[in-house]
């Protein structure tokens, strides 16, 4: 615990800035080797910083265990090499939260603290179990090239929370903390699972570019929801908790299965570019509720427009407003 490791401290390297991508000297290589992971963390109070992790069979970085709690992964390359000249993903997700993790943070509110998590077999970030709880991740590009501008996927989401973990965060209500969760093979984020709830997906640009003008499509939706999900959040009560969800191959939303239920859908743009008039629509409808999910609130303030199908397509639920 209480251990930093600073891959910036190399001399040469440099952090990202709004500009510019970081300049990372230090590598952790996992071909050829027995290691399962790059890096396990399972104390408290840790930082990992200004690394590339790449090429190993397991997961880039596992913070496991409800000791690990209050650990800081911020500036990292995870999936690619330092020279950016290689996409050498890690065999399963950049990064795994599970077995009780809580209150770590997957980047930050600063270019420097930005984590460019691409081309790893799983997941950008997979976040699992019962007591995992109170993470946040925020901040990072996560399936898009470190420029923001194209698509260096992960096999799976961008981001994916299951196995009942709960009250976690994806994103934050300043520009600073907005994900790019774009140019993944799945879904931008999917949350699934009974007792997956009061998850927040917030700020985040899911489907388009850096500006949010272009497209770097999720090959699937931007945002997921299923399985028994309850009381999750995308968005939020006010417009700087919203996400932009546009230019995805399926649906910009997409909720189902029996007892998934009272999930939120708020102040959103959905199907344009952020500022509100590109045509970026999703392949699919804007937002989709099938099979049974019930409850869900759509509103306030959500712009749905320009989606290839369906601004919003209801088939078979109950109790759905949409205000």
């Amino acid at each position: 615990g209480n251990t930093t490791i600073d891959g910036s401290s190399q001399p040469g390297a440099a952090p990202a800035t709004a500009s510019s991508d970081a300049v990372i000297k230090i590598e952790l290589d996992g071909q050829g080797l027995i290691a399962w992971n790059g890096l396990d963390i399972s104390s408290a109070n840790n930082i990992v910083r200004g690394l590339s992790i790449h090429r190993f069979q397991g997961n880039g970085i596992w913070i496991t265990s409800s000791t690990a709690t209050g650990n800081v992964v911020e500036g990292n390359y995870l999936g690619l090499d330092a020279g950016l000249g290689l996409y050498l993903g890690n065999g399963l997700n950049g990064i795994l939260i599970n077995d009780g993790a809580q209150g770590n943070t997957v980047g930050g509110s600063t270019p420097a603290s930005r984590n460019v998590i691409a081309m790893n077999g799983w997941s950008g970030v997979e976040i699992h179990g019962s007591a995992t709880t109170g993470n946040v991740v925020s901040g990072n590009y996560i399936g898009a090239h470190p420029d923001g501008a194209g698509a260096s996927e992960n096999t799976l989401h961008g981001v994916r929370i299951y196995g009942s973990a709960h009250n976690n965060t994806i994103g934050g209500d300043t520009p600073g903390e907005r994900n790019l969760l774009s140019g993944n093979d799945v879904d931008g984020v999917r949350i699934e699972g009974l007792g997956s709830d009061n998850n927040l997906v917030m700020g985040n640009y899911i489907g388009v570019d850096l500006e949010g003008t272009g497209t770097v499509n999720n090959m699937g939706n931007g945002v997921r929801i299923m399985g028994g999900a309850k009381n999750n959040t995308i968005g939020g009560d006010t417009p700087s908790k919203g996400n932009v969800i546009s230019a995805n191959t399926a649906s910009g939303v997409r909720i189902n299965d029996s007892g998934t239920s009272g999930n939120i859908i708020a102040n959103n743009i959905i199907g344009l570019g952020s500022d509100g008039s590109w045509d970026l629509g999703n392949d699919g409808d804007g937002i989709y509720l099938y099979e049974s999910s019930a409850g869900t609130v759509i509103g306030p303030g959500n712009v749905i427009s320009s989606n290839h199908h369906n601004g919003i397509w209801v088939d078979g639920v109950n109790g759905t407003e949409v205000f």
